[in-house]
């Protein structure tokens, strides 16, 4: 007796919060990369591969769940499924964020700030003398962003582009061809 596919007795959300669980690693992962590649250059190759492949990720994903429900999955439902991956991966991902703004890396984004600054007066061009006297404030003034701020903006800003890119998703998987049935 074959085994029965259980996948699709919990839904769309326990589906979502499934998938986000292991795509919230892979984005802590990406995190990482982008975080140290200003140290280990190799490693924003990486992260720039692992950026684009997050549409790919997203279509298997919401493609397995339209499979766990043989083809009857609507537009609506694989959408909402996509927006609890990218919710509960933003979240594992910023999590991560925080806890390396705050405890592993406390002068990152100072360290960032300066060098962008940096880069900026180095040019001859005149809106990036403006954006270093810009930026040189920020540091003068205290006005740089706390770890809580910088993982927030991580979280809402994960879930706004992932609602927007499981709508893509959910139509190109909803437009192609429907599974076939168990006999």
């Amino acid at each position: 007796m074959p085994m029965e596919n259980t996948y699709d007795k919990y839904g769309l959300f326990k589906r979502g919060a499934d998938n986000g669980f292991v795509f919230g690693l892979y984005l802590t992962v990406l995190f990482f990369a982008m975080a140290y590649s200003l140290t280990v250059p190799m490693l924003g190759l990486i992260a720039l591969a692992m950026m684009f492949a997050v549409p790919l990720i997203t279509y298997h994903y919401l493609r397995k769940g339209y499979r766990a429900e043989y083809g009857t999955s609507t537009f609506s439902s694989l959408w909402m499924q996509g927006i609890v991956m990218f919710f509960c991966g933003s979240m594992i991902m910023a999590l991560a964020v925080y806890l390396f703004l705050r405890f592993l890396h406390p002068s990152y984004m100072t360290d960032i700030i300066v060098l962008a600054r940096d880069t900026y007066n180095s040019m001859d061009w005149e809106r990036g003398q403006e954006i270093a006297s810009t930026l040189d404030t920020m540091l003068e003034k205290h006005l740089i962003p706390t770890p809580i701020q910088v993982a927030m903006e991580v979280l809402w800003t994960g879930v706004f582009s992932g609602s927007l890119l499981s709508i893509l998703t959910a139509l190109l998987v909803g437009a192609t061809k429907r599974p076939r049935t168990r006999s």
